[in-house]
């Protein structure tokens, strides 16, 4: 078993090649020789939890909303890519946390945000942008 985490981040995505391998919520290697029940999300397909406590775990904290969104993009037949999934869990964290409570490991999302004048002028700044946009727009926003 390897260890993918050491402490639990702000938000976490899984690249689409590991999603049926570990845990969506707690990031536990997944038992694929079938000893163990896998769950998988029934709407939406996309995340799939090594017991009940972390799929109910991950709904009540968040996945409840993404998994709206990802079932909208699959409608559109619009494959969201991991950064985008990524900001998405990032801004339900957010909102959800928006009394400025501490989320990572004691600090807030502004404390977070120390390098972002050298990730502004970054190309992947642009990538990131179109990414958001991209969100906005598939959840109704104009």
């Amino acid at each position: 078993m390897h260890t993918l985490a050491r402490e639990k981040p702000l938000a976490a995505v899984l690249c689409p090649q590991f999603q049926d391998l570990y845990c969506a919520a707690c990031f536990a290697e997944l038992d694929v020789n079938g000893e163990t029940e896998i769950l998988m999300c029934d709407d939406c397909s996309e995340v799939s939890y090594c017991s009940l406590k972390c799929q109910r775990q991950d709904w009540r904290s968040v996945h409840q909303f993404e998994c709206e969104i990802l079932r909208a993009q699959k409608a559109n037949q619009k494959p969201m890519t991991t950064t985008m999934r990524l900001c998405i869990r990032t801004l339900l964290v957010t909102l959800r946390n928006s009394e400025r409570t501490p989320s990572f490991n004691g600090a807030i999302i502004e404390d977070l945000e120390t390098n972002y004048k050298e990730y502004r002028s970054s190309p992947s700044h642009n990538q990131f942008l179109g990414d958001m946009v991209t969100i906005i727009k598939s959840v109704g926003h104009s």
